[in-house]
Formats: structure tokens, C-alpha cells, sequence
């Protein structure tokens, strides 16, 4: 599994890449923004109590939409 952390509307969230249940997982620190939760929402992203985190099904579609979230860092 590679750790790595992304920021979604101002918030830092671990990602990983669970194969073994073929999730893509964020766990952020706290409870997330309401427009946080909205944009995880519309991108697929489900809340899932038992594994405290942000998941969807890991496909090239969850990585799509994990970059298409990310807040892009001024290059």
C-alpha cells in the first residue's frame, strides 16, 4: 500500500490504496467540511463507518476523480 496525503478544499486527507478490498480510501483527521463531504460525494466517494474513511471502488476511475478533486498546488 503507498501512503500519501492529498488536500481537497483546504483539507489534508492519507490516502491509500487498499487492494486487498479494492478500495481507495481517504481518511482525514476530523469530520470534514460540508463542502468537502459534498465534493467527495459527487466524485463517488462514500463514507464508510467501519473502515473510518472516504472510500470508492479502486479503478483508473477513482484515481480520475481523486486528481480531478486534489487542490492543484501553483506550479
Amino acid at each position: 500500500d503507498t501512503a500519501e496525503t492529498v488536500t481537497i478544499n483546504g483539507e489534508t486527507a492519507q490516502i491509500t490504496r487498499n487492494k486487498e478490498g479494492m478500495r481507495l480510501q481517504l481518511v482525514f483527521d476530523g469530520k470534514p467540511a460540508e463542502k468537502t463531504r459534498e465534493i467527495l460525494k459527487s466524485n463517488g466517494f462514500r463514507w464508510a463507518p467501519s473502515q473510518s474513511a472516504w472510500q470508492r471502488l479502486l479503478n483508473d476511475n477513482a484515481e480520475y476523480a481523486l486528481r480531478r478533486i486534489t487542490d492543484k498546488k501553483a506550479e
